[in-house]
């Protein structure tokens, strides 16, 4: 009798290992509806000749991640820009890009690790942010 259960568990381990390996979408979908509910609000601000701001927005588009876009080049969406960081009470530079507005946070520059965290796709606690922080500045 156990080894009939086994046997049916192994073919329908085996199933879903196929299913899930024909259509990987699937499998992003899972992963992405766990934390759904916990994805913040991304605005990503960036310019027309920025090669990592094309990185980024293509790092959200294969998460799923729905983002506003702005460009740093209109005057309309600097002063948009200012205006938030003066409301959020961020003093830092804003002339980098690609520069995200993620909840009520200001992120510059494109860390995976670190947006994930941010976003919500991901959960990390302060020794991950301590030690993304260590690398960035070590290079």
């Amino acid at each position: 009798m156990k080894e009939a259960f086994f046997i049916l568990y192994v073919m329908l381990f085996c199933f879903v290992g196929a299913f899930a390996a024909c259509n990987p979408d699937v499998v992003k979908q899972w992963s992405t509806e766990e934390t759904s509910t916990k994805i913040k609000q991304v605005t990503i601000y960036s310019t027309s000749w920025c090669g990592w701001c094309v990185k980024a927005k293509k790092f959200l588009d294969d998460y799923g991640v729905k983002y506003a876009e702005k460009s740093l080049e209109s005057k309309e969406d600097r002063e948009e820009l200012v205006k938030i960081a003066e409301k959020l009470g961020y003093n830092g530079e804003l002339n980098a890009v690609p520069l995200f507005i993620v909840g009520e946070e200001i992120i510059l520059g494109f860390n995976p690790k670190e947006l994930m965290c941010k976003i919500g796709l991901k959960k990390c606690t302060l020794q991950h942010f301590q030690r993304a922080r260590s690398e960035l500045r070590s290079h």
